[in-house]
């Protein structure tokens, strides 16, 4: 049975300033002095350094939410918002920016190669590019008797039925959220043309899962474009079934008896 298909590194892309990128991202390279960049996309890190481009690489996203947070900053007036699929970044020039940083973003696209292209396209010559993925096909599927994490053998019919709401709308193997793994990751990278690419992949499993209380864990969905797990559960169970997983699945819940697997992607690369 597997997870449910998700981001599970975290909230799903935002902007960062100095380049074309997503905030809160987990790049752990330092900036060279003199670099127009701004290091893990942090909105108060050094603002004298900050570039005038700044891309919502969102796809479909809104960028007001951020300019509220620039403003704030006194920020805005140095940023500019360009509205843009990460495979095809209209409105921004080829070799314009020094630095394209994303968290969580590609998991969302379904042409990454292509978003590699762009993204060596925008970069200046010494450019960098600093990316970070969860690899779902690294924590999904492993155990048949596992769902999140949980061990719902006794309810798996029960279970299984909310599996295949969340594979209905996120079809395993093809869903760009599930379709790659990190050695894609390296190949659309040297496609683009990229001469310097390093990767690095973690993975962690451990035996016990953070506890979590029943209501957070209903109103929780593995990533934004799926139903939250109370959702699912109007959705295909019934009020006795729904009740019977229940019952099962809240006390492993809120003590964190469960695995939890985690496999995550660092890409950075240069243009030459």
């Amino acid at each position: 049975m597997g997870d449910a298909a998700g981001d599970r590194a975290g909230p799903w892309p935002v902007s960062s300033a100095g380049a074309v990128g997503a905030n809160e991202g987990d790049a752990e390279e330092q900036e060279p002095e003199g670099q127009q960049g701004a290091q893990n996309g942090s909105m108060t890190a050094n603002p004298d350094r900050w570039h005038r481009w700044l891309l919502d690489v969102r796809h479909g996203g809104d960028a007001a939410y951020r300019e509220k947070d620039l403003a704030e900053e006194g920020l805005l007036d140095r940023c500019r918002f360009v509205l843009a699929p990460a495979d095809r970044l209209a409105g921004v020039t080829d070799a314009s920016v020094d630095v394209v940083t994303t968290r969580s973003v590609l998991i969302y696209v379904k042409d990454k190669a292509g978003a590699l292209r762009e993204f060596y396209r925008v970069l200046k010559p010494g450019g960098r590019v600093s990316l970070f993925e969860p690899i779902n096909v690294l924590m999904s599927q492993c155990d048949p008797e596992l769902f999140y994490g949980y061990d719902v053998a006794p309810v798996s019919a029960l279970a299984l039925k909310v599996q295949a709401l969340y594979e209905s709308i996120q079809p395993p193997g093809t869903d760009p959220i599930g379709d790659f793994d990190e050695r894609d990751l390296v190949r659309h990278a040297q496609a683009a043309g990229f001469p310097e690419i390093n990767l690095e992949l973690r993975v962690s499993v451990k035996a016990q899962k953070e506890s979590v209380p029943w209501q957070r864990f209903m109103r929780t969905s593995g990533n934004p474009l799926i139903p939250t797990f109370g959702e699912a559960l109007e959705q295909v169970l019934s009020p006795v079934e729904a009740r019977e997983l229940t019952a099962h699945l809240r006390p492993l819940v809120e003590s964190g008896a469960g695995l939890d697997r985690m496999a995550l992607a660092y890409l950075t690369a240069v243009k030459r």
